[in-house]
């Protein structure tokens, strides 16, 4: 029965222990004063670069927060965002712009080099002013729903009204401080963007229409044809885009796109808490015959993507820029200085992999197992701490884990050791050790509220998922490689010299078992220890030397023992 529940919670250990291998927004912060929008090419002494590539995740948000930092330290009067992604994770795009809107920096530029998609769109339009490179591609910010399980999973019309409201009035309010069409913008996250572009016959100005608005200014339905911004010709018509009376000077949100209208409320009460109310000017019957047709150029089918000379025909990019040199001519700025992510940040992100974390987790495992059924080997559990190191250690030094994650898993230990080897049998500590390095583990793959503050609501729910599944994957290999080992252990060059030795009087091995061989001590066997048991040692078994290991605390030399329980790994034994 003790054999049965020291596998049991063997099993357990391993079984919880394993996790790692897989891999709404929360209360607004009050918004910083308006940006004033640029009135021409920036003029700046000192300029900072900060890179944004690849896939943007919480560690992206992590590493431009302490950037951002550094150069405001610094003394950089301008910052520009050097911006290449295909986008990313949602929650750490949007505290990315919560940066860059309360930053104490003069100017902020997006410098889209050549690609800003979806986060990477989101980002730059969170800055006052947008450069482009040849062949720059922005846009297509529709929010996508993952599941660790299922992967990319379609939403139903309710649920993407949900979450295309918050992003719509984050990309409004940018627009609304750094003089975007607020109409434009909202295309870029969802279809139903049916657009045409006109211009002020008196004052020049041009904005962006919809088709409620096309028929007061022009008396008649919308000339279409073929639209500027690609569409897809298969694609279902235009969502219908609910339509409302606009009052000037109000921070409503005036729709472009389809919103349920309790998702168009809980917008307008995220825009009333910023600052900033929109100029945008309330179309009525009486601008009939002041706006001239420019162009169609959405039909609402798509998501809105734009190339390099329409951000600049739209006025959604001031100026076109491909090095730092010319960077540098178009600011007038004295001098430039990078900030790239840094090693530990690269690390970090390359350490936070799935493949690299079912390797760490694997060493933590077999690592721990080892060195639990051979206590005093060392090098097991110096390979296992290292292992948690290196899965641990990336998240805390990008903000990304608490430390009482650590604090859980390194109690949850301890108490497993005391389980094993102190307090024997199943109780209070291996139920306690076990729940909190179940905790402590999944809890890594949660992000913490203050690594992301403006997290989307379901971030946490993902990482939980993630966690969850990572269990099972994690049980269902380390039973394959501990089976594979008790198999095969005696012809593994390192497993082979774990095998339980059966030594002669000048303790050199004469006999080596394997599982399924025979064992060379039986329950019941009773002997005297020759070495101190702490707990692992030798004894003498009528005239056999055998590694064995205590059960329960120290056992000094010349103690008389008896087996308790053995297998093809090792001998426990307790005081005669």
């Amino acid at each position: 029965m003790l054999k049965a529940t020291r596998l049991l919670l063997m099993f357990l250990l391993l079984g919880f222990f394993v996790p790692g291998l897989g891999a709404g927004l929360q209360g607004e912060t009050p918004a910083a004063p308006p940006q004033v929008p640029p009135a021409g090419p920036l003029t700046s002494k000192n300029i900072a670069v900060i890179t944004i590539q690849g896939p943007i995740d919480a560690i992206t948000l992590s590493s431009v927060q302490r950037r951002l930092k550094e150069a405001e330290l610094a003394g950089a009067d301008a910052v520009v965002f050097d911006i290449d992604t295909p986008g990313g994770e949602l929650g750490a795009a949007l505290g990315i712009c919560t940066a860059i809107k309360k930053t104490q920096i003069k100017r902020t530029i997006a410098w889209v080099n050549p690609n800003a998609y979806s986060a990477g769109a989101i980002i730059s339009l969170a800055c006052q002013e947008i450069l482009v490179s040849d062949a720059a591609a922005f846009g297509d910010a529709a929010p996508l729903a993952f599941n660790p399980a299922s992967g990319i999973k379609s939403l139903s019309a309710d649920e993407r009204s949900k979450i295309v409201a918050p992003i719509v009035a984050e990309l409004v309010d940018s627009a609304r401080r750094s003089g975007w069409d607020e109409k434009l913008v909202q295309g870029f996250v969802s279809r139903g963007a049916e657009l045409w572009l006109v211009k002020h016959k008196s004052t020049g100005q041009q904005l962006f229409v919809d088709r409620y608005e096309y028929q007061m200014i022009f008396g008649e339905e919308p000339a279409q044809g073929r639209p500027a911004v690609a569409s897809s010709p298969d694609a279902e018509p235009a969502p219908k885009v609910p339509q409302g009376a606009a009052t000037p000077g109000s921070t409503d949100l005036r729709p472009a796109v389809p919103l349920n209208p309790a998702d168009v409320s809980q917008a307008n009460l995220q825009l009333s808490l910023k600052p900033v109310p929109s100029t945008r000017p309330v179309i009525t019957p009486a601008d009939a015959g002041q706006w001239t047709l420019l162009e169609y150029v959405s039909d609402g089918k798509s998501i809105i993507t734009l190339r390099q000379d329409q951000m600049l025909r739209y006025k959604m990019a001031s100026g076109k820029v491909n090095t730092d040199e010319e960077l540098k001519a178009y600011s007038a700025g004295v001098q430039i200085g990078r900030q790239d992510e840094t090693w530990y940040e690269v690390a970090a992100r390359f350490m936070s992999g799935m493949i690299v974390r079912s390797v760490l987790v694997v060493l933590i495992i077999l690592g721990i197992f080892i060195e639990l059924i051979h206590p005093g080997l060392i090098a097991p559990g110096a390979i296992a701490g290292l292992a948690m190191i290196g899965l641990l250690l990336p998240a805390l030094l990008t903000g990304l884990a608490g430390w009482w994650e650590v604090l859980a898993i390194g109690v949850g230990i301890v108490l497993l050791l005391v389980e094993v080897f102190i307090l024997p049998g199943f109780g209070v500590a291996g139920a306690l050790g076990l729940l909190l390095l179940f905790g402590g583990l999944v809890m890594t793959f949660i992000p913490s509220a203050s690594a992301l503050p403006f997290a989307d609501p379901g971030a946490r729910w993902r990482g939980l998922q993630y966690g969850l599944v990572s269990v099972t994957i994690g049980i269902a290999t380390t039973g394959v490689v501990l089976y594979y080992i008790s198999k095969h252990a005696k012809s593994l060059p390192i497993f082979g010299r774990l095998i339980l030795q059966e030594r002669g009087a000048d303790d050199q091995p004469i006999l080596a078992t394997a599982s399924g061989g025979p064992l060379p001590a039986s329950i019941g066997d009773a002997g005297t220890a020759l070495t101190p048991l702490r707990p692992s040692g030798k004894m003498d078994l009528n005239g056999r030397v055998l590694d064995v290991v205590s059960d329960a605390g120290v056992i000094e030399a010349g103690t008389r023992v008896r087996v308790l329980a053995v297998d093809a790994f090792r001998i426990v034994v307790e005081r005669a």
